[in-house]
Parts: structure tokens; sequence; C-alpha cells
């Protein structure tokens, strides 16, 4: 957690609001109000929702991330919360209109009996007709092709390198961030999760899939092209 620590006060310049994202989520959750953020990171799209009149609360394990997240925009958002907590904590029932997972959260799990226990989770906090939304990168494809490197991310005032390590059930996920003054090393073991193991766990814990695409946008999603993973759930 050091690294994310030191990452947090670059993430914004790194990570850019997507305002494609952003109408994606509106969209997806119209009609509903209150949402949960998993992984929220500094606050930025929960802002950004918040900002479209939904009540969000937003968690990340990285103390670092919610504190920047807190200065930033909970001060000055009535219809915004923020907290420190582990995804595998959720314990709501029937609570949230809407849960969005993005930026590649949901590997970070260990194995797949803990990302089903995770999705049973989350399935059990919506509220009847409540929307989840999970956004991956295609492990089929980075398994398939053995892809080693990830496109490389320029901000104004740093750069992050990410690269895989291949192994038999899982990755080793390196990232390298470098500024003007420091360079950053860090390594987190990620488990590859397939887009049809993904659909099988969520109809498994009882959600029914509404949209299956490659990014926040309607283009159709193929396991041997598309980089990213964007399923629509419903309970």
């Amino acid at each position: 957690m050091e690294f994310y620590k030191k990452f947090a006060q670059y993430y914004d310049d790194i990570f850019l609001v997507v305002q494609q994202k952003v109408d994606f989520l509106a969209e997806t959750f119209k009609d509903r109000k209150n949402l949960l953020d998993i992984g929220c990171a500094t606050g930025a799209y929960a802002n950004a929702l918040a900002d479209k009149g939904f009540c969000v609360e937003g968690i990340d394990l990285s103390e670092a991330m919610i504190e920047i997240a807190k200065d930033n925009y909970q001060s000055d958002q009535s219809k915004l919360h923020f907290s420190t907590k582990d995804m595998m904590d959720l314990k709501s029932k029937n609570h949230y209109d809407g849960i969005y997972m993005i930026g590649n959260t949901l590997v970070h799990l260990s194995d797949e009996a803990t990302v089903q226990s995770c999705l049973k989770k989350i399935h059990d906090a919506l509220t009847t007709r409540g929307r989840f939304v999970v956004q991956i990168l295609n492990y089929h494809k980075i398994l398939k092709q053995q892809i080693t490197e990830l496109p490389l991310i320029e901000g104004t005032n740093a750069m992050l390198k990410r690269t895989y390590e291949h192994h038999d059930s899982w990755l080793v996920f390196n990232t390298v961030l470098k500024t003007s003054s420091h360079t950053m090393h860090a390594s987190t073991k990620l488990y590859p999760l397939e887009p049809s193991g993904l659909e099988t766990l969520l109809k498994t814990v009882g959600f029914t899939i509404k949209s299956v695409t490659s990014g926040f946008h309607d283009t159709p999603f193929d396991p041997f092209t598309s980089f990213h993973l964007v399923i629509v759930a419903e309970k």
C-alpha cells in the first residue's frame, strides 16, 4: 500500500476523467438515486455523478486516495461521502440503486471463489432492479496473446509504465511511476478473470445481464479484439 500512498498525489494527472464514462454511467443509472463507487480512488467519477444529481458513496482501500477525495470534493458536495473500506467488507442489504466498479478493480481479488463472494455481496446490497456496472480488461485477449505490456500513460507531471508477468493461474502486474523527482515501483498479483467466467459468476449470484460491450459505449464486445470489457447487470 506504500506505493498507492505515494501514487495518490499523481493519480488524477495520470487517469483523467473521461466524459464518455460519466455519460454512460449516468444513462445506465437513470431514474436511480443512491450509488456506490467501489474502488473510487480520488473520487473524480463519484463527484461527476453527484454533479448530475446522484447521491454517491465512494469506497477505496487506499487511505491516501480517500484523503484526496475528501479534500477535493466532500466538503463541497452534500451528495458525496467517501470512506476507506475493503470491497469484501460490504454488508449493506437492499440499499443502493446502483453500484459500479471500474478501473479493473475486480481482478485485484485473489481467486474465483473470492470474486463470486464479492459479487454476491454486491447483489445483496442492491435494491430490486438495482444495476451493477463492472469494467475490467479483456483477459481472454491478454492471456491468449501473452500480452506483457500495456500502453504507456503520460500525464503532465508523471508517466506510468505497466507490464505483466504471466504465471499458471495469475498475473503479476508491475507498475513504474516516473516523475521529475523520483521513480516508484510496485508489483501486484491479479486474478485474470475471463469474460465468460465473469458473466457466469454474475448469473450464478442472481444477476441478469443487460449488456456486454467493449467499453463505455454501444460497441459489442469481442473476446479476441476488444481491450476492455464492460458489463451492465441487473438484480
